[in-house]
């Protein structure tokens, strides 16, 4: 279904292009609020991305590696924001994920997530970005192999090793 929405968005309809930023803008907010400090900067790295993502969805090979595709060019854009403010790489906060009081799945979803953001707090940034992709975002180790440029393999031994560093952590607690 969203590979059809995908194809009627690259052939330039507005109203599907809007489907997706409906279906990914939480998503993508959370992504680059845990990725910058400054709230006017994950707005820009959010306006940026669905810009570049509407300006270039034509160029988009595949329509069900989408999610991939504009996840890659949110963290491109923050990274781009981190190198020009000189930020750190990933932070929490309370506001990491938007609340939303009307829809008790997903809040009870989102509070799953923020306690989830909070377990993960000491990891480096690699780490964390791993650990969200993977476990609140639902990403499948291609494609984090993908948005980092990090071999699949080593990706595995990294979410091993993360674990065991969590359980570490939390055992001595």
């Amino acid at each position: 279904m969203e590979n059809n929405i995908v194809r009627l968005a690259q052939c330039g309809d507005v109203g599907a292009f809007n489907s997706l930023v409906e279906t990914y803008k939480k998503e993508l907010y959370a992504i680059a609020k845990s990725r910058l400090k400054i709230e006017a900067d994950v707005e820009d790295a959010v306006q940026e991305t669905l810009f570049c993502v509407y300006k270039d969805i034509w160029t988009l090979k595949n329509e069900s590696y989408f999610k991939t595709w504009v996840v890659k060019i949110l963290i491109n854009n923050c990274n781009d924001i981190i190198s020009d403010n000189n930020a750190s790489i990933l932070y929490f906060d309370d506001t990491a994920i938007e609340r939303v009081e009307d829809d008790s799945d997903e809040y009870y979803k989102m509070e799953r997530n923020q306690d989830f953001f909070d377990m993960i707090d000491f990891l480096t940034n690699e780490e964390k970005a791993i650990m969200i992709m993977r476990f609140s975002q639902d990403f499948n180790i291609s494609e984090i192999s993908n948005v980092l440029n990090i071999r699949e393999g080593t990706i595995r031994m990294k979410i091993l090793r993360i674990k065991e560093k969590i359980r570490n952590r939390y055992e001595n607690q």
